[in-house]
């Protein structure tokens, strides 16, 4: 892996001297707090709660942006570098970290029942929604120069991070809950009609017809990796990351009106 503004490896083979982590591992902490339900021992969410802890510390931002990738020392467990992969650059703000922390943050709360993880998953809420463009569909890096390609899986994550905001939200400050799920559903409404897929059509010869642009996902206009160094660099096409997210953020959607009419 090389950092976007510096011309610095690291290598596999030197995994003694680094340790990277990315945002993106908030997400998979939920399967440590499983983990400890399932098999009843505590080391699991101990492992989660500390990650999430150390990550409010060095992958969160003063100004309440994220960075993609910090490298740690893997004996003192200090951090040496703060970095992207997959954004603009180190210093700017990767639109799908960001929706990363909102939902890995929303979903440490749920779990432990902890205010800062709360409160950390809103800063990174807020700071999103301010970035958002006219469109109301999240650019692929929001300190990227213009015009900037988009990212609908950014959108869907942060929507259904804005879901759980709610969720946490609603017994404390009812208000504010609500205001998060307007913001869900207009971020979600903005999407599907930016970035919605033509529906398919069966010819008939018994061939699928993707329509205009042959998109075989529902949502178009993500972006997997824009950074210029990347050894694959992919802009503008469908992701599964958006297309999943949207059918989870419609699931929860329809639970919360149900709930809501009981």
């Amino acid at each position: 892996m090389v950092n976007a503004d510096k011309t610095r490896n690291f290598p596999a083979s030197a995994q003694d001297k680094h340790y990277l982590v990315i945002i993106d591992n908030m997400m998979n902490l939920d399967m440590m707090y499983e983990a400890t339900k399932l098999t009843g021992d505590p080391k699991y969410a101990k492992i989660a709660t500390h990650q999430a802890e150390k990550s409010s510390d060095t992958h969160v931002r003063k100004d309440g942006t994220t960075y993609h990738v910090v490298n740690f020392d893997p004996k003192t467990g200090k951090a040496l570098d703060f970095m992207t992969h997959q954004g603009y650059s180190d210093e700017s703000a990767w639109s799908r970290g960001q929706a990363w922390g909102i939902y890995g943050y929303a979903q440490c709360a749920l779990r432990t029942g902890r205010d800062d993880f709360r409160d950390t998953s809103r800063r990174l809420a807020d700071v999103f929604l301010s970035l958002l463009p006219d469109s109301g569909v999240p650019e692929w890096d929001f300190r990227a120069p213009k015009p900037c390609p988009y990212d609908a899986s950014a959108g869907t994550i942060a929507a259904r991070g804005l879901q759980m905001l709610y969720q946490l939200l609603l017994p404390s400050d009812k208000s504010a809950a609500e205001e998060y799920l307007v913001r869900a559903n207009k971020l979600v409404e903005d999407i599907l009609r930016e970035c919605g897929t033509p529906a398919a059509t069966l010819d008939k010869d018994g061939k699928v017809n993707w329509g205009e642009g042959s998109w075989e996902t529902l949502l178009q206009h993500s972006t997997i990796n824009g950074n210029e160094k990347a050894t694959r660099r992919l802009l503008d096409h469908g992701l599964v990351y958006a297309d999943y997210y949207l059918m989870e953020f419609g699931n929860e959607a329809i639970k919360i009106e149900r709930a809501k009419e009981a």
